[in-house]
């Protein structure tokens, strides 16, 4: 999601699902290989069973269970702050 144009603590926010948290670590590692190669740095991973934030800077990456990701729903609030409704 594109907050480039808001008043928010990063450009972008990256929301997937995950399948648990043994597939949200590996996810995390394939970022780590993909994105360190590119110049990326990692300035703080915060992982649980059911919610993993990595913050990259200007970019924050949300990693959730289907579940979690559905409670929270992360992108509407996001989408709300967009359009000036939070």
């Amino acid at each position: 999601i594109d907050m480039s144009e808001q008043e928010y603590f990063v450009k972008y926010v990256i929301i997937a699902a995950t399948l648990g948290e043994r597939h949200a670590l590996s996810l995390i590692d394939e970022l780590k290989t993909q994105l360190k190669a590119k110049g990326e740095e990692f300035l703080n991973i915060d992982s649980s069973e059911e919610w993993s934030v990595i913050d990259l800077g200007d970019i924050l990456i949300h990693l959730l269970t289907p579940e979690h990701r559905g409670i929270y729903n992360i992108e509407e609030l996001l989408e709300n702050l967009k359009k000036g409704r939070v």
